[in-house]
């Protein structure tokens, strides 16, 4: 009845990439302190952060798989949405394994960044960045 209803109004499933039971996310064991203050130039605050640090690899495997997987739903014509992460490799990688036959591969991703020339993989980050600006994502 759900898909049903759903097509009739023209809304289609998307996946989003980068976020799953693997994927890399802040624990925190307590809340943390808050303190305000009120000087003669303002508010003075302070939030405590007691969130642990993610798993940089974990949070760099994940970017990896996600654009493959990315790569494949797009020459599939599916849409789809994705993490900052997952959305910087796929933009840098896109167009290296354009041509390549068959589905694409999270070695293939991790081939083609890492086989870049470092200044061809820095101007696309760049591009990227202005693409993509900070306070939009």
């Amino acid at each position: 009845m759900f898909e049903t209803s759903a097509a009739r109004q023209g809304i289609v499933q998307t996946p989003y990439l980068g976020l799953g039971k693997e994927t890399p996310f802040g624990r925190q064991d307590r809340q943390g302190e808050v303190e305000f203050g009120v000087g003669s130039d303002g508010v003075d605050y302070l939030v405590e952060n007691t969130s642990e640090q993610m798993d940089a690899i974990e949070l760099f495997n994940n970017a990896i798989s996600g654009a493959a997987e990315a790569l494949n739903l797009a020459r599939r014509g599916k849409p789809f949405a994705a993490t900052t992460s997952v959305q910087l490799a796929y933009d840098i990688a896109k167009d290296s394994l354009k041509h390549k036959n068959g589905n694409v591969g999270p070695q293939d991703v991790l081939k083609s960044i890492g086989g870049m020339d470092p200044s061809e993989k820095t101007a696309r980050m760049q591009n990227w960045r202005k693409r993509w600006p900070a306070d939009s994502v």
